[in-house]
């Protein structure tokens, strides 16, 4: 039997991913995810109702989730982060943000966004890295040097509220990228997310860090399977088990040189080649393997970085939706990282090693699909270095018509998730903030593809609710997410986003599509309950079609590869489809012949 995540030494989990403690913790899912976590609503005739998630089944059974036990997701005031700051450490060596506008002051706060900040961080990481570190620790052997921050100045002297004599020295490790909106956690005022650190590990939750202005906390969660045993639901694979994830092989899009080898002038040149534009569906996963090279398929045009084959050996291009500059990522790229190991330097982490050679700058503008791992299936057998993940769902979205030559839709690859296939609640909401960003600089976005799921507690199934509320409802982008693949009944144990596929009354979102799978004339095979709003039938009885050409014909198994089929069909509805009910209606009147067809659940 596979151990838990909790019981997992520090060198299994750097084997899978993860280079944070892990801690287990079990609550059951209180009110509505649109309650402020502890406090509820005056008008809420659900508040302190456990289940309501669920139909108000008060015999609902505990929710289990995994965190990092020593992080906390704070949502806040810039200001008054920056107040937090300056009255708590010295001035010289803490400056806070000079006083602009709420928007240049989350650009002051946050380094990452500025490239000259980030080669002078890169230099220095490099030469602090030649100089003071021993050979032995560049290996990654024994005792491991601390984890590094975003920016070693950003630092406050706090209190938990369960113990409010005793100070704790918090650094802040990353500011999210852009704002939230004004209306999102309810604080009557513009916020941001910011992700904070401590170095003791508690053995009992120490709760929420006591600050004096209005505020949301929630753990950092980890977006993995609170059953490690089971079928997992995050990437990579969703019909076994990874035992192990192969160390980083990130590559930057590049800029410059060639046509063979500039990233941005090749897809630009052959976005412009399709014209009207295609549907944009932005791909919340692993990022995606823009340099396609299958180990497979070896009849790709020598210097053609950028041909992969389908099934049936016609050539294709993945086609890319162009970013735009805005207020808070200013680059122009095709696509963002936004994975918080990846964008810390120094990079201490040996498995990232790769990534030393690159500015920050470069890291976020650079969505590569590195997905790369050992997965256990049925009967033991030992898949080796499956993966890419991201690029599979990709070019679902691209070609989901095995015939058609012409792609039916762009991708903008949103790397989330780092080589293993795991994420966290943080990396997820700025990975969000980053769409929302794109659609208000004119990306328009039609689609978010969340081919993950994951078990949260009730302030982290706040925070996404209100996310995903304002992706929604305010920016009118459909959410498509996987159901997820333990055969459960989602009424009973609740995965998010899946479980927002409920009916609004029921803590739901509107344009929160859940789909679920089934093979040939099969029963379901992924999870069901009332928030699976569509079920997704293959034609093959093994598995999904793959567009990219797979060993042996390999299918594609689980409902993170069914996402991507009802992703592609709903992105080419028309624009007065706005309800749920209509969305459905399209799906089932659209199915792909011979490939998938759509039934309801």
């Amino acid at each position: 039997m596979v151990k838990d995540l909790d019981k997992l030494s520090a060198e299994e989990l750097a084997d899978l991913a993860i280079f944070t403690p892990v801690q287990k913790r079990v609550e059951k899912l209180e009110g509505r995810p649109d309650d402020i976590p502890g406090h509820g609503k005056p008008d809420n005739a659900y508040k302190g109702k456990p289940g309501n998630p669920n139909g108000g089944n008060a015999n609902e059974p505990e929710n289990v989730y995994y965190v990092i036990p020593n992080q906390k997701v704070l949502t806040l005031h810039p200001k008054d982060l920056r107040e937090l700051v300056s009255k708590n450490d010295n001035e010289v060596h803490h400056q806070g943000p000079s006083q602009k506008d709420d928007s240049q002051l989350t650009d002051s706060l946050n380094t990452a966004l500025d490239y000259l900040k980030s080669l002078i961080q890169f230099l220095e990481a490099k030469i602090d890295w030649e100089l003071r570190h021993s050979e032995e620790e560049k290996a990654g052997l024994k005792k491991k040097p601390k984890r590094p921050v975003h920016d070693k100045e950003i630092t406050f002297i706090g209190r938990f509220k369960s113990n409010p004599n005793k100070e704790v020295l918090f650094r802040v490790i990353r500011i999210n990228d852009c704002l939230n909106d004004i209306e999102e956690f309810e604080l009557g005022k513009p916020s941001v997310n910011i992700l904070v650190e401590w170095d003791e590990v508690y053995a009992t939750p120490p709760g929420d860090i006591e600050l004096s202005f209005v505020n949301v906390q929630a753990d950092n969660l980890l977006l993995v399977n609170h059953e490690v045993k089971s079928k997992p639901t995050y990437p990579p694979q969703a019909s076994g088990e990874v035992i192990y994830a192969y160390d980083s092989d990130f590559k930057p899009f590049t800029i410059r040189g060639s046509l063979a080898t500039n990233d941005s002038q090749f897809y630009s040149d052959w976005l412009d080649t399709h014209k009207p534009i295609r549907p944009i569906v932005a791909v919340m996963d692993t990022g995606l393997a823009y340099k396609w090279n299958s180990i497979v398929c070896r009849k790709r045009k020598k210097g053609r970085y950028f041909i992969h084959f389908d099934r049936i050996k016609h050539q294709r291009y993945f086609l890319i939706a162009k970013a735009r500059n805005s207020e808070c990522v200013p680059v122009k790229n095709f696509g963002f990282c936004g994975v918080t190991d990846y964008l810390l330097k120094p990079v201490y982490i040996e498995q990232l090693r790769v990534l030393r050679q690159y500015t920050t700058a470069q890291i976020m503008a650079s969505p590569y699909d590195d997905n790369l791992v050992d997965v256990k299936v049925e009967g033991d057998v030992v898949v080796k270095k499956a993966g890419r993940h991201g690029t599979l769902v990709s070019a679902i979205i691209n070609y989901p018509y095995p015939r058609v030559s012409e792609p039916a839709n762009q991708v903008l690859p949103v790397k989330v998730f780092n080589y293993g296939g795991v994420g966290t609640l943080f990396d997820v909401l700025s990975g969000c903030n980053y769409i929302i960003a794109s659609k208000k600089a004119g990306v328009d976005i039609k689609i978010i593809n969340a081919s993950f799921s994951g078990s949260l507690s009730n302030a982290g199934r706040y925070m996404l609710y209100q996310k995903l509320k304002t992706i929604t409802e305010t920016h009118k982008i459909w959410v498509v997410a996987a159901a997820g693949n333990q055969g459960w009944d989602l009424n009973e144990r609740p995965l998010y986003p899946a479980s927002f596929g409920l009916p609004a009354e029921r803590g739901g979102l509107e344009r929160v599509i859940t789909v679920t799978s089934a093979y040939s004339a099969g029963d379901i095979v992924g999870n069901r309950g009332d928030a699976v709003s569509i079920k997704a039938r293959s034609a093959f009885p093994d598995g999904f079609l793959s567009v990219l050409l797979m060993e042996g014909g390999a299918r594609l198994q689980g409902t993170s590869f069914a996402v991507p089929y009802a992703a592609a069909v709903l992105a080419t509805a028309p624009n007065t489809i706005t309800t749920r009910s209509d969305a459905i209606e399209y799906l089932l009147a659209h199915p792909i012949p011979g490939v998938v067809s759509f039934e309801r659940p």
